[in-house]
This record gives structure tokens, sequence and C-alpha cells, in this order.
């Protein structure tokens, strides 16, 4: 399955919402992955939603 994960950077740039699409098995994997991918903590996260694009 594919998840859009929205997160904010963790830089306090003034940047906006990020999102980007995972696949994986679950919404928990897919946050996890970000998490990683970024170096953000679970509090970045602001979303993980199904992508049907």
């Amino acid at each position: 399955m594919k998840f859009e994960v929205q997160y904010f950077p963790l830089a306090n740039c003034g940047c906006n919402l990020c999102k980007i699409i995972i696949e994986t098995t679950d919404g928990e994997s897919a946050t996890q992955i970000v998490m990683n991918m970024f170096n953000i903590p679970r509090t970045k996260i602001y979303a993980v939603n199904t992508y049907n694009g």
C-alpha cells in the first residue's frame, strides 16, 4: 500500500508542511520510515493517510 505522510521539517526555517509518498505495509511503518529518513521526532509528523493517486 502507499501512504502519504505529512510532516514539518526539523529546522524552524518557516518552511511549510511537507509530504512524501511511502510504499509499505501500514501507516505506522510509513511514519517510522519518514522519522528515520529525516531524523525527526514523532511530534513533527502531522498526518498519515492512505494514498490513492
